[in-house]
């Protein structure tokens, strides 16, 4: 079992997702997951229009997903202490990350470079319900592959860096 942080910048739109994405996709795992911004204030809402693309999502219960009660969160050193691995949706918040605290950067990844794609996530904030929705589909599909690659990693079946997480 890992601890993931997954990491936006206001913690409203592609992290919310992308951890409630990971718990759907995460099949057997045992994760746990939370998210946060490296901009975010304490308590905010989920976007709209995360909220209306991830109920296109469903958990495996076929219940659709939900980010009504999400609260946001800011990114905090007790946060990063107790992650196991940080998947950040862009490089711009990898660095943030890095930089606030550079003693856990080495388990701060973009989820891009963590799937092996290097694909950026990116921010749908003042677009369009499309727009929200290609950045679900996306964090979908990333979040399938993080619980894959993590599946792999424990199997022996992968060696690289990220084999430490």
């Amino acid at each position: 079992m890992n601890k993931i942080l997954f990491v936006c910048y206001a913690n409203m739109c592609r992290s919310p997702m992308a951890e409630v994405l990971y718990k759907a996709n995460m099949g057997r795992r045992q994760d746990e997951v939370q998210s946060c911004g490296t901009g975010a204030e304490d308590g905010c809402p989920a976007s709209p229009g995360s909220v209306k693309a991830i109920a296109r999502y469903q958990d495996n219960s076929g219940r659709p997903l939900s980010l009504r009660n999400h609260k946001s969160q800011a990114l905090n050193h007790p946060l990063l202490k107790w992650a196991d691995l940080v998947l950040t949706t862009d490089i711009g918040r990898s660095h943030s990350v890095r930089r606030f605290a550079p003693e856990e950067a080495y388990k701060v990844f973009t989820i891009g470079e963590f799937v092996g794609s290097g694909d950026q996530v990116p921010d749908p904030v003042g677009g369009t319900d499309a727009d929200y929705q290609r950045c679900a589909k996306q964090l979908d599909d990333m979040t399938k592959l993080v619980a894959s690659r993590l599946n792999d990693i424990e199997n022996g079946r992968f060696t690289t860096e990220v084999a430490s997480v």
